[in-house]
């Protein structure tokens, strides 16, 4: 609560159409900001929020107020569309997580990359794979929301279509090439699971064993958030049923729902609520993932993202 430990930095001087964020990303020396929120647009009698594919780079060796220590890249540059939700960073890239805008008015694929190794503000830097239309041609478009990085593949979250919640995750393989559709992989966690009501999920957590794949919205039941959880055990393939689990964490408690940032400690699985006001701390000491294995916290507001210091 002291003043003194805080410092701002108007993002205005950088990227003035950058209006708001949704993720950093750590790389070592350097922050990234994920972009998302662009600038008003007046169509007819409304003011519509447009999205940004403008990134920026904060060098940490620098004070944050120092314009000299910000750097941005507009990802359009690079055929992009806008709008992303959270980022992965894998020890050398950077990805950012596509997700557009809300609600199927412009959601979009275009996984976006960065080179760590290259200059930040170089077009030949960053590249682009769209999930969509080389993974899943013709078929509705999903945005994504979060990612993970378990030391060997880069995951990513399926969240939305125009008019459904999916429980798709996609990974890829960083030893392989970024363009090449054999990289990749994509399962349907629902199916999976014989769960037809799971999905809408925003975010992942890894606990150093088993990723945690954060519910948010529900899928169309009539629910205003979601409480059920997929679970998977990276130990096995992506594909094999067996590594998949299903937790309905309404069965816990009804005010568990509606996650959007998951944290772990090294001990401790933290999921921290958006669109509810009740936290959950599970240890992951257990292979059992039930009730007895966790605590809830109340009074929590609208978080949506968090990280461990160490």
């Amino acid at each position: 609560d002291d003043p003194a430990a805080w410092t701002k930095y108007a993002r205005g001087m950088t990227a003035p159409d950058l209006l708001g964020a949704q993720g950093i990303v750590s790389g070592g020396r350097y922050i990234y900001v994920i972009p998302n929120y662009g600038p008003l647009a007046t169509v007819g009698n409304e003011k519509l929020i447009t999205r940004s594919g403008i990134a920026l780079r904060y060098d940490t060796e620098r004070p944050i107020s120092d314009a000299a220590a910000w750097e941005a890249f507009d990802t359009a540059a690079r055929g992009a569309k806008p709008g992303f939700v959270g980022g992965v960073f894998d020890g050398r890239y950077v990805y950012y997580v596509p997700y557009g805008n809300a609600h199927g008015t412009g959601i979009h694929a275009n996984v976006v990359r960065f080179d760590s190794r290259a200059p930040f503000t170089a077009p030949e830097s960053w590249q682009v794979f769209d999930l969509n239309e080389k993974l899943t041609p013709g078929q509705p478009n999903i945005g994504y929301a979060g990612g993970a990085f378990d030391g060997n593949y880069v995951y990513f979250v399926a969240s939305t279509t125009a008019d459904s919640r999916p429980a798709v995750v996609v990974r890829f393989d960083p030893k392989k090439p970024f363009d090449d559709v054999a990289s990749w992989q994509r399962v349907d966690a629902a199916a999976l699971l014989g769960q037809p009501a799971l999905g809408g999920f925003w975010g992942a957590a890894f606990d150093g064993a088993r990723l945690y794949f954060l519910p948010h919205e529900n899928t169309p039941a009539g629910e205003p958030c979601s409480s059920r959880m997929a679970v998977y055990d990276t130990r096995k393939a992506l594909d094999d049923a067996s590594a998949w689990l299903h937790v309905n964490l309404s069965e816990w408690s009804p005010n568990l729902c509606g996650f959007a940032s998951g944290v772990f400690d090294g001990t401790y699985l933290y999921l921290l609520p958006c669109l509810r006001s009740t936290a959950l701390r599970i240890d992951t000491r257990t292979e059992e993932i039930v009730p007895a294995n966790a605590q809830l916290f109340q009074r929590w507001e609208s978080v949506t993202g968090a990280t461990f210091d160490g």
